[in-house]
């Protein structure tokens, strides 16, 4: 429960970079503070022998089954075999049937269901792990606590939303641009700058992109928005309904991976917030969940521009309208989980799309509906740029990764230490 209000507190558009970490500092006071005693870490320490590495998450039950997998798969598939061994922990029963192809890519998939904290670090610790990575921190069935424990030599937080507040947590992976050097944001752990923190696999089986939807409206461009409903803003909101005043004719569809759009009172909700901004709820439209992934991605060619939201952005959303054509408008702000569009777009070669206050996002936004000829030759080539970009370099960026685990664990082999509690 706490570590959700830690991921829910990110959405309050208000929320100062001083509130948000003292209640991490609550949460380790609680759940992350160290503790002695434990089985010892018997790793041996070769700077250069054969590692193994620990991913973490509930979420790699079933293949394909979440979008976690467009990033982790391609690091499977592209180690170095002869300098890494895979194995992956979480609380769920892993079953080769459901995990098809991805099973003989890991040496162990080890179910944590049912384990103690304490007992899920020893058994960690007994298969001699040397680099454990914790798959999105606090966002569900992550077993962050277990690494409290000391579970192995090396523990690193990869794509987690703030600082873990996990006091034996070695490593947080960012970028220049998702954590640059100039943020105030606070880190109890070592930031380890990959050159590119975000990478995806091509989506498979995604439908092929559309002509652009305002050619056949007679020039009525539609913006979109596929992010989930509580990432919607005030203030997002308010810059959404200033780009729809300012584009006559235009309207905005909403839509999210869940059924948040189901209840009617909820829809009636949101378009009253921009009716009290001047927007007829008529331009409003909001579209039920869809029962597929390719169902998904297809409403994205009823779109001809997406609008991020902030201060909680995109991540995989802004990634899936890029693969379906779709330029989106992102404003950039002072924190991790505001940064995440600007260091997709940027790694795709669109940072010209990132916005450094609300007023250049609704004029960004503008600007690209005022050009129907370029948005549409941008529609037609953007997935083919998309791919041939640093953000789809999935070889690259599993070598990449697979070499900062190599420089942290020299460091550990440098002074290397023995116990949990030392």
């Amino acid at each position: 429960m706490h570590s959700n209000l830690l991921i829910t507190q990110l959405l309050l558009p208000d929320l100062s970079l001083e509130a948000m970490y003292a209640e991490i500092r609550r949460w380790h006071d609680r759940h992350g503070y160290r503790r002695a005693g434990g089985e010892p870490l018997l790793n041996h320490p070769d700077a250069a022998r054969k590692l193994r590495v620990g991913y973490v998450s509930g979420y790699l039950r079933q293949l394909g089954s979440d979008s976690i997998w467009l990033q982790i798969l391609p690091v499977l598939q592209n180690h170095d075999p002869d300098q890494v061994e895979i194995f992956i922990y979480g609380d769920c029963d892993f079953q080769q049937s459901q995990l098809g192809a991805a099973w003989p890519l890991a040496q162990a998939w080890r179910s944590l269901n049912g384990l103690s904290d304490s007992d899920a670090a020893a058994l960690i610790r007994r298969d001699g792990i040397d680099v454990l990575v914790s798959l999105i921190g606090h966002t569900g069935r992550d077993r962050i606590t277990a690494f409290v424990h000391r579970a192995a030599p090396v523990q690193v937080s990869f794509h987690g939303m703030i600082t873990t507040g996990v006091e034996e947590m070695d490593y947080w992976l960012g970028d220049a641009i998702a954590t640059p050097q100039e943020s105030g944001e606070r880190f109890d752990e070592s930031l380890f700058r990959l050159p590119n923190l975000f990478c995806f696999a091509p989506i498979p089986d995604a439908p092929e992109v559309a002509p652009l939807p305002a050619h056949g409206r007679d020039g009525h461009v539609t913006f979109g928005c596929f992010n989930v409903r509580s990432k919607i803003s005030p203030q997002a909101v308010e810059a959404m309904a200033m780009v729809l005043r300012q584009v006559p004719g235009s309207r905005l569809i909403l839509k999210s991976r869940g059924n948040e759009y189901a209840s009617r009172t909820d829809c009636e909700a949101i378009t009253d917030l921009f009716v009290q901004h001047g927007i007829a709820a008529e331009r409003i439209e909001m579209l039920p969940v869809t029962k597929t992934q390719q169902q998904h991605l297809a409403s994205y060619n009823a779109i001809d521009i997406a609008l991020d939201t902030f201060p909680y952005c995109g991540c995989l959303t802004t990634y899936d309208a890029l693969w379906m054509g779709v330029p989106t408008v992102a404003l950039t702000g002072d924190r991790f989980v505001y940064r995440m569009s600007q260091a997709v777009l940027t790694t795709a070669g669109l940072g010209h799309l990132v916005a450094a206050s609300r007023d250049e996002y609704v004029f960004k936004a503008v600007a690209l509906a005022g050009d129907l000829e370029a948005l549409a030759e941008t529609r037609a080539s953007l997935r083919e740029a998309v791919l041939n970009s640093p953000l789809c370099d999935t070889v690259r960026f599993t070598g990449n990764l697979e070499a900062a685990y190599r420089h942290m664990w020299r460091d550990w082999c440098a002074s290397p230490k023995s116990h949990a509690s030392e």
